[in-house]
């Protein structure tokens, strides 16, 4: 793990879907991890997460559903970088 964030995401369900699920808002807290290990190995334990993929930090945006979640990594992942890179340059 490279970092937990303090920043969280949260939102509110839409009528039917709390209805649904039965709650009402969901907060997520965020971490960046770096996976070191053979890609090959990894696979989902349970139908919370069905699927694994790498992707490079710039094409994550593309595979994010929810705009959020998008302002999110763009703010506290890619400016990170973007730190990181004007320090060695």
């Amino acid at each position: 793990m490279i970092k937990q964030f303090d920043e969280t995401i949260g939102f509110e369900f839409d009528e039917q879907a709390r209805h649904s699920i039965g709650f009402d808002r969901q907060e997520t807290t965020m971490f960046l991890f770096e996976y070191l290990g053979d890609r090959l190995a990894l696979s989902p334990l349970d139908e919370e997460i069905d699927q694994v993929h790498f992707f490079s930090a710039l094409d994550v945006c593309d595979y994010l559903a929810h705009q959020e979640t998008k302002e999110y990594f763009i703010r506290l992942v890619l400016q990170r970088d973007v730190k990181r890179m004007e320090k060695l340059t």
